[in-house]
């Protein structure tokens, strides 16, 4: 069985042969397994912090897949942080989605392609059906 790390680097490169370039240094990736309850639906499942180039997850109480298509829309945030560093690092990242709409749509092309090319990555490397 592939370790994490296996799977992560695979994703990486499916992501540069569909048009995610990442360039030669993918983001560190780190993991918060801290406790959270399997019902709490509003603890936050990762996130991409610019100023470390790092992905953090969150693993407890996770599955692996959902682990994954976190990795995968994070990804989406670094490749967004690479194609334009100066409209990533200027633009507000709190608040709400119906009140900022620079973030709606940072948020909309992660959530689109991390999501599709997750699929994809499943459905290219994956047992076939």
């Amino acid at each position: 069985m592939k370790t994490f790390r296996e799977y992560a680097d695979d994703i990486i490169s499916f992501y540069s042969e569909n048009g995610i370039d990442l360039g030669e240094k993918a983001p560190e990736i780190s993991f918060d397994d801290s406790r959270v309850s399997r019902f709490d639906v509003f603890a936050p499942t990762g996130h991409y912090d610019f100023t470390k180039d790092e992905i953090t997850l969150r693993t407890d109480n996770r599955h692996a897949k959902d682990i994954m298509r976190t990795l995968c829309h994070e990804l989406v945030h670094a490749w967004q942080f690479r194609r334009d560093p100066e409209g990533y690092m200027k633009f507000d990242k709190t608040g709400s989605l119906k009140d900022n709409q620079t973030l709606l749509e940072f948020e909309r092309e992660a959530y689109e392609k991390g999501n599709i090319l997750f699929r994809m990555w499943t459905e290219a490397r994956g047992p076939a059906v």
